[in-house]
């Protein structure tokens, strides 16, 4: 369910896979009920560019160029700050570039007490858009956050995504990959049985 819910964003083929990515990195970490809301803010912080610094055009010809000199030092899919005390404090810009590096440091902030709200709302079963806003105001931390928290709430619904209801865990998704393979070979079949009684 939740992957379905990737195909209803305006995302291309390579936005997808790393929205993918997101979703399995949030779900080995155990926090799968807050994979969408991870998605939504990394759409909103680089359009899913995972090598786009502050400054920089999301996908465009310099997205890969790093920080800007004298420029706020963000990188990433979710945007990560090298200042002191920042997500990614301590991360060199190649590091914040890599979407692996950078999802699994969004994941540690979100494990540790600026995250507390968040999963504690996640565990109590908080609406997808609620949690979208609390990612945005307790980890992402922009100017304005509750603004734009629900700004980015208001953008998943637009997709279609069902903002009111907690969201589908990844776990249901695995479970439905899982009998990907017999719905395929069944489809098979058919298609093969049919093709036959012709």
């Amino acid at each position: 369910m939740a992957s379905h819910l990737l195909t209803l964003a305006p995302f291309d083929g390579e936005q997808l896979e790393i929205a993918e990515a997101i979703l399995a990195q949030f779900r080995r970490a155990g926090l799968d009920n807050i994979g969408l809301a991870a998605v939504a803010n990394a759409w909103a912080e680089s359009m899913l560019d995972p090598v786009v610094c502050y400054g920089r055009t999301p996908w465009g010809a310099d997205r890969g160029f790093g920080p800007i000199e004298g420029m706020e030092d963000s990188c990433g899919l979710f945007q990560l700050n090298a200042a002191p005390n920042a997500a990614g404090a301590g991360m060199s810009a190649a590091s914040r570039m890599d979407a692996a590096q950078n999802t699994a440091r969004i994941i540690e902030v979100i494990q540790g007490a600026s995250g507390a709200e968040l999963r504690s709302a996640a565990n109590s079963g908080a609406s997808l858009g609620e949690l979208i806003i609390l990612f945005t105001v307790d980890i992402e931390r922009p100017a304005d956050s509750q603004t734009k928290g629900e700004e980015r709430a208001a953008d998943a619904e637009s997709w279609g995504w069902p903002i009111d209801e907690p969201p589908p865990k990844a776990s249901t998704l695995a479970t439905a990959m899982g009998t990907l393979p017999l719905i395929i070979v069944a489809v098979v079949a058919l298609v093969a049985v049919v093709a036959m009684a012709k």
